[in-house]
Formats: structure tokens, sequence, C-alpha cells
């Protein structure tokens, strides 16, 4: 059982490595991917080191809070709050950038 958990690190150090445009989007995978790689090393800690009983217990617990702080977390940064891009991101210059084509103002050919 104890390969399940580290099934479940293994996605979860997988997670971060995919493209996602959006700097939230990025942060959301980077929490979620800690989140999913700590709770399958839990899980698997739990199963080689405690008694069946606690390891069902301890492991499933870890699993499912390891999918809340991920669930909480694409939630946030989804809606905005309390989700900001880091510090030193290209976001504001990108935006600036790109607005004024999605408007039709910067486009050329007419």
């Amino acid at each position: 059982m104890w390969t399940n958990g580290l099934m479940v690190a293994w996605f979860g150090n997988q997670m971060p490595k995919r493209f996602v445009p959006s700097a939230r989007a990025r942060q959301a995978q980077r929490v979620a991917g800690w989140s999913m790689a700590l709770s399958g090393l839990v899980y698997a800690g739990f199963w080689i080191a405690a008694p069946k009983d606690v390891a069902v217990v301890g492991g499933s617990l870890a699993v499912l809070l390891g999918i809340g702080v991920t669930v909480r977390t694409a939630c946030r940064c989804g809606t905005g709050r309390g989700c900001r891009a880091p510090e030193g991101t290209q976001g504001r210059r990108i935006r600036r950038l790109l607005l004024p084509v999605q408007r039709g103002e910067g486009a050329e050919g007419g």
C-alpha cells in the first residue's frame, strides 16, 4: 500500500512542471504540487512505519488534506482572492502590451 503514496507524491511532483500561461495558475499548480507530493510521502510513511489501523486513518487523512489544500488553492486563485502573482513577474507589462490588441486599437491591416 505504501507504493500508492509514492504514486501520489510522483503525481504531485509532476503537476508544477506543466506549462500554464497565467501567473495565478502557475502559483496554484505549485501549491497543489507541494501539497500532493507531501501528502503522498506522509501516506507512504504511515504505511511503512505505523500499524495497519493507524496507517489507514492517518494515510487517508493526509491524502484528503492534500486534496483539500489543492481544491482550496484552485478556487482562491481562480477567483483572484488571496492569490497574487509572485514579485518580479512581468504580468502588468504583458497586460499593457496585449490589451490594445484585444480592443482592436493596435491591430494593423484594419
